[in-house]
């Protein structure tokens, strides 16, 4: 497993790349309570989505944001497995649609702490969303809502089992977001972008 080396000002300190992070275009991925809605609220730097949504819910929802500068659209989808639902299916590239031209990456979202058997099935369910290609443009993004930051590699190390085969799938790309809303660290945001694009030119992308 790999290791790791909205309105928003940069704090004091705050370590900002060289390389700029142009417009980004993002959708969020996952099941229940991982913290979809909450992730976009976190990029965003405003409460943009709903975080406790009804169950079963079957639309999408767009909102933009001016972040670092940047105009960034994020897409939240309904959970998995609804989106195996052709209504729902239709729903999403609808939502996508309005975001034209096409998404620059999927980030799928999962819950530290709460790593479950659904690893094939959510594999499953993205590539029947997205075709088998999708993965060259996903990354795996860890949420929690703790004030102390956790454990990153010792989260990694006991579920090493379950996450061989979505690192393989995403190519070992993966980034962790707290979503205390009273906690917010702009630098994971400010570095969740800048390896969106990285990922994005390294896969010739863009």
């Amino acid at each position: 497993l790999p290791s790791k080396g909205s309105h928003t000002n940069c704090r004091s300190g705050l370590h900002v790349p060289s390389a700029p992070v142009s417009g980004l275009r993002l959708v969020l991925v996952g099941w229940a309570g991982v913290g979809k809605s909450s992730s976009g609220n976190t990029i965003l730097g405003r409460n943009a989505f709903r975080t406790s949504p009804p169950f079963g819910r079957r639309r999408c929802c767009l909102q933009r944001g001016n972040v670092f500068s940047r105009e960034v659209t994020v897409i939240d989808t309904p959970a998995l497995p609804e989106t195996s639902d052709p209504e729902v299916k239709k729903e999403i590239f609808r939502c996508i649609n309005r975001s034209t031209p096409a998404p620059h990456a999927i980030l799928l979202v999962v819950r530290l702490g709460f790593l479950t058997t659904h690893v094939e099935e959510t594999v499953k369910q993205v590539e029947k969303m997205f075709g088998e290609n999708v993965w060259r443009r996903t990354m795996i993004l860890f949420t929690h809502q703790n004030q102390a930051e956790p454990d990153i590699q010792r989260h990694l190390k006991e579920n090493e089992n379950q996450l061989t085969l979505l690192f393989g799938k995403v190519g070992n790309r993966f980034q962790v977001l707290n979503n205390n809303p009273h906690h917010r660290d702009i630098q994971q945001v400010w570095d969740l972008l800048f390896e969106v694009k990285e990922m994005l030119v390294n896969n010739k992308l863009v």
